[in-house]
């Protein structure tokens, strides 16, 4: 089982992100406004339960949402697979648009 590992992210790492900014850029101009974030990271290490509000509030900035709009919950491999040994991390993100065509009302 690899050693427990510190994570440790400085302001530079935080803030650069090559694909969420185009894509953002994207949706606004096909008219679709971001409604909140739900981001899952699977990683046995490093532990992410120290780091998850800041996470949330660099995920909010980068997307210019409010934070009580964006959540970030951290689970563990519980020792298998390649996550579970340590060998990889994953994350899944699920997000809700609205166009603004309230069809259903």
């Amino acid at each position: 089982m690899p050693s427990r590992t510190t994570i440790r992210l400085t302001q530079p790492t935080m803030t650069r992100c090559s694909f969420c900014k185009p894509q953002m850029a994207r949706l606004y101009v096909k008219g679709f406004k971001l409604i909140n974030v739900d981001i899952i990271i699977h990683s046995q290490e490093p532990t992410l339960g120290p780091i998850k509000t800041l996470l949330r509030e660099n995920r909010s900035r980068l997307l210019g949402m409010t934070i009580d709009r964006v959540n970030v919950k951290a689970k563990t491999g519980e020792h298998v697979g390649h996550i579970g040994r340590g060998e990889a991390i994953a994350c899944h993100a699920v997000v809700l648009l609205d166009d603004g065509d309230h069809r259903w009302e």
